[in-house]
C-alpha cells in the first residue's frame, strides 16, 4: 500500500500535437498523434533526486508499430517497447532526466503522475492519490481487487482507422462494494475535491462489446440503483446513479463520483458510505484528486484517524457556514447527454455517450 505523495500533470502540460475529449479520459482528454505525425508528444522531462514520473494513456493496437524512443542525457538513446498492445493504462517509468519521444502512430496519451520532493513548490498543482494510499480510511467490507482489466472495451474512430481497447484502472486497482454501510474516510488539506473511479454497472449483464458500426448498439441494458452519501465537514449530499441516467458508459474508467472545486482553503473531512444497493451493482473507487493548500510536502499537515460512531464521526463540529456546492440530503440524479467526443480539428469520435 502506497502513502508517496504525487501530482498528475494532464495531456496539456505536454506539447501534444492534438486534443482528443471525452469521458473516459482523465480530465476528460487526451492528446492524439495524427497516424502521418511523428508521435504524441516530444517532452523533456527534468527530475528531482529520488523522484519518478509515470505516463498513462492508451497503447497503439497489435496492427501498429509498438515501440517508441527515449534520450537519457547519461546513456544516450534507446527504443522500448509498450507492455502490451491496445490497452490503457501506465505504459512507461522513469526515474531520471529524459527526452521522451512517443512515436506513434496511435498512441493515445492521457496523462502523467509524477512523484513529489519535499519542497517542491505545489502552487496550482493536483495531487493524486491512488485507492492504495494509506491516507484513505476504509470501513466495511470493501475489496480491494489488483491488477485487473475492465470488461468493458473502448472504441475509436478517425479517418481511415478504428480500434478496440481495454482499459486498467489507475494503479491497476480499486476498492469496491456492494455493502449497505460500508465507507471511506479522506482528510485533506485543500481547496477541491474529486473521487474518481469506475462507471457503476449491472455486473450480471455480459461484458460490453463495442460496434464501431453503429452506435446505437452502445446503448446500456443495464438495470441498477446504487446510492451513496458524501459528507463533506459535516454536510451531507446523496447521490443516485442509474443504468439510464449515468453520465458516461458504464464499467468504463475517469467516472466522476463526487467533485467540488470550490472549498475554503483548509482542512477537510471528507466521508462517502453506501446507502442503498438494488441490483447486482457496486461502487468502485480507483483514485482522489484534490488541489493542496500547503505550499511544500513538508507543510502536508498529518491528521489523526477518525473513528466513525454510527453515522457520526469524530471529526471537528461543521463549520457555520457548510462548504460550497450541493449539500442537501436530496438525491442527485447524474444525467447522461447523447454527444459524441470528438477530437478537436479533426475526426477521431469516442464511440460512447457522455458530456464533453
Amino acid at each position: 500500500m502506497s502513502s508517496v505523495v504525487t501530482r498528475v500533470l494532464d495531456d496539456s502540460f505536454f506539447n501534444t500535437e492534438l486534443v482528443a475529449k471525452g469521458c473516459n479520459f482523465y480530465n476528460a482528454t487526451m492528446g492524439f498523434p495524427e497516424t502521418s505525425l511523428a508521435g504524441a508528444f516530444n517532452k523533456t522531462i527534468m527530475l528531482h533526486q529520488g523522484t519518478f514520473i509515470e505516463f498513462y494513456g492508451f497503447t497503439p493496437s497489435e496492427a501498429y508499430n509498438q515501440t517508441f524512443r527515449v534520450s537519457n542525457p547519461t546513456s544516450g538513446d534507446s527504443t522500448l517497447e509498450y507492455p502490451e498492445p491496445g490497452t490503457g493504462g501506465l505504459f512507461y517509468t522513469t526515474l531520471s532526466d529524459v527526452l521522451v519521444q512517443f512515436d506513434g502512430p496511435l498512441l493515445l496519451f492521457d496523462y502523467a503522475v509524477a512523484s513529489v520532493t519535499e519542497l517542491e513548490i505545489l502552487h496550482d498543482q493536483t495531487i493524486i492519490v491512488d485507492d492504495s494510499n494509506t491516507e484513505i480510511q476504509w470501513g466495511g467490507n470493501w475489496e480491494e481487487k489488483r491488477n485487473y482489466t475492465l470488461n468493458r472495451p473502448l472504441g475509436f474512430q478517425g479517418g481511415s482507422w478504428g480500434a478496440t481497447v481495454n482499459a486498467r484502472p489507475h494503479g491497476n486497482g480499486t476498492h469496491e462494494s456492494d455493502k449497505v454501510g460500508d465507507y471511506f474516510i479522506f482528510q485533506f488539506q485543500g481547496s477541491s475535491i474529486l473521487v474518481g473511479g469506475i462507471t457503476p454497472q449491472n455486473r450480471t449483464d455480459p461484458i460490453y462489446q463495442v460496434v464501431l458500426a453503429n452506435i446505437s448498439e452502445l446503448s446500456s441494458f443495464d438495470n441498477f440503483h446504487l446510492k451513496l452519501n458524501f459528507t463533506l465537514d459535516g454536510y451531507s449530499q446523496a447521490a443516485v446513479f442509474t443504468g439510464e441516467t449515468i453520465s458516461q458508459p458504464v464499467g468504463t474508467p475517469h467516472f466522476p463520483y463526487f467533485q467540488n472545486d470550490s472549498l475554503a482553503e483548509g482542512n477537510h473531512t471528507l466521508v462517502m458510505t453506501v446507502d442503498d444497493v438494488t441490483g447486482n451493482t457496486s461502487v468502485v473507487i480507483d483514485y482522489l484528486t484534490y488541489k493542496p493548500s500547503f505550499a511544500t510536502l513538508k507543510d502536508k499537515p498529518i491528521f489523526p484517524p477518525i473513528i466513525l460512531n454510527g453515522n457520526s464521526t469524530s471529526s471537528p463540529d461543521p463549520p457555520s457556514d457548510p462548504p460550497p456546492g450541493p449539500r442537501s440530503n436530496t438525491a442527485t440524479i447524474i444525467g447522461r447527454s447523447g454527444k459524441y467526443a470528438s477530437l478537436t480539428g479533426g475526426d477521431l469520435r469516442i464511440h460512447q455517450q457522455c458530456p464533453i
